[in-house]
């Protein structure tokens, strides 16, 4: 895997430059705080719904984030575009969130006397958090209704992939998010399935938020052979990009997507689709395409900005426009809504996936007793 530019200095605009002076300045604790709201201001004033400053407690539990485990809920949140709404995207199996019945869709109204709307998903994500055994009252809207979940705190252990052999050994992997670790776990399923017989593979990355970017970026060199992954232009048009090397999966392979798909999802998607090796099933994803970098403040603090744009490799807008799929296959809305009550039956966008191997798939015979 290439990166075929030199990685630049990332932009600095005057408000930026502001914000290191003012939080890198040594001051009593007293100034710090307002200094804190100037910067929470300034950082609004960009007018940008992803770029946001962390206070010190913020930032570490950000770090936390994309880590293996963290305390709190056990469901992903995304920001709706149109509404700018916080939206529960996807919610974890065997987890506090799931119990108490929060499903994809619910839009996020309250945590506890705390209103969320306009709220940055950092924020709201952090008061979700808390220590285990502590509760959290969350007030959500579902087809129009208000509805209020008292939940427990529980420590989440988050396995990012999840693999298993389908009938016909076509192998399936699911990538709940692309957090520290997640390309390593992506290999390492595919080698389980490869040496079980696989023929082909399903890569499903619905309801996938995104991650780091560089996760994204090696799950996309595993996947593909010398092509381009993906590229990134920052606001002067400067351009970076990224390209695979000639090893890869060697497998006939497919990638389910859909609404909620987003940020690094949308990487492999527009990878995979551009490249023809494969093809894309399910919905456009979210349209989330900006990348983010995250300087490390002496506070103690972080500071996150959008600094960068990325396109598919053919060149293609993702960001507000979103993937759109190579075959187009819907789920009903209750589906969508609730997508624990898929089945491999009315599951019609894995259906579609694994309809695209019949030519190759090894369908096991059910044993019999030879008649006497």
């Amino acid at each position: 895997m290439t990166n075929n530019t030199k990685r630049g200095a990332t932009t600095r605009n005057l408000n930026r430059s502001k914000i290191l002076l003012m939080i890198n300045t040594i001051c009593p604790q007293t100034m710090m705080n307002s200094i804190e709201a100037a910067i929470k201001g300034m950082v609004s004033s960009l007018n940008d719904p992803y770029s946001v400053y962390y206070s010190p407690e913020e930032y570490q539990q950000r770090l936390d984030d994309l880590s293996n485990s963290y305390s709190g809920l056990g469901m992903v949140v995304s920001n709706n575009q149109d509404t700018g709404k916080l939206v529960v995207s996807s919610v974890m199996n065997d987890s506090p969130a799931k119990d108490a019945g929060i499903k994809p869709g619910d839009i996020l109204l309250m945590a506890d006397d705390t209103a969320l709307d306009g709220t940055k998903i950092e924020v709201a994500v952090n008061l979700m958090k808390g220590e285990p055994g502590t509760h959290v009252e969350l007030t959500i809207e579902r087809d129009g209704k208000v509805i209020k979940k008292d939940i427990v705190r529980e420590e989440i252990t988050i396995e990012y992939v999840d693999h298993e052999m389908l009938d016909g050994k076509i192998g399936y992997i699911s990538i709940f998010q692309f957090g520290e670790g997640c390309a390593d776990s992506f290999d390492a399923a595919v080698s389980d399935l490869k040496s079980k017989g696989a023929v082909g593979l399903i890569i499903d990355i619905r309801n996938n938020p995104g991650g780091y970017f560089n996760e994204a970026i090696s799950i996309c060199d595993s996947l593909l052979d010398e092509k381009r992954i993906v590229s990134t232009k920052d606001k002067n048009g400067k351009e970076e990009v990224w390209d695979s090397d000639a090893s890869y999966v060697e497998l006939p392979y497919a990638v389910i997507v859909n609404e909620y798909s987003a940020s690094a999802s949308e990487i492999v998607a527009g990878a995979v689709k551009d490249s023809r090796l494969a093809k894309v099933v399910g919905e456009t994803t979210y349209g989330k395409g900006v990348v983010q970098t995250i300087t490390s403040l002496n506070n103690g603090g972080g500071l996150k900005l959008t600094t960068s744009e990325y396109f598919s490799p053919n060149g293609s807008k993702i960001n507000g426009e979103g993937v759109w799929p190579d075959i187009a296959v819907d789920l009903d809305e209750a589906q969508k809504k609730d997508m624990s009550t898929l089945t491999r039956v009315n599951d019609h966008q894995l259906n579609a996936a694994i309809s695209l191997f019949d030519d190759i798939r090894i369908d096991t015979e059910p044993s019999s007793t030879p008649a006497e």
